[in-house]
């Protein structure tokens, strides 16, 4: 399923009271923001992010599920919001079991957020 950019910042930028639901949303937002699998989210940590040339947050990543030589170390942009959304939940205990709730529902998370509000 696709989610579009404007859709990923209305998902993440719903009033969501539930600590849980905005959780789940906040890992949706940033698997969108970075274009990262659940699988490497799991692995991320913050010797994945480096200064690119112009002094731009980016990702290095050893691509987990790729089978092609070309993709298994992506360098992609990490934009600010993926940055604040890492900020805000890394060391938490709880960022690294919602991901496996996602790897089951991730397609229908659009639909449970709006469902939910």
């Amino acid at each position: 399923m696709l989610v579009t950019n404007s859709e990923t910042l209305e998902i993440y930028n719903k009033d969501i009271p539930d600590a849980t639901w905005r959780k789940i949303v906040d890992v949706f937002t940033f698997q969108c923001l970075t274009s990262l699998d659940y699988c490497d989210v799991k692995l991320f940590n913050d010797s994945n992010i480096y200064d690119g040339l112009n002094g731009e947050k980016r990702i290095k990543i050893v691509r987990k599920k790729s089978t092609k030589q070309k993709d298994l170390i992506q360098n992609l942009p990490f934009v600010p919001l993926a940055q604040e959304i890492w900020d805000k939940h890394k060391g938490n205990s709880l960022w690294f079991p919602l991901i496996n709730i996602i790897s089951i529902c991730r397609r229908f998370i659009p639909f449970m957020v709006w469902a939910y509000i």
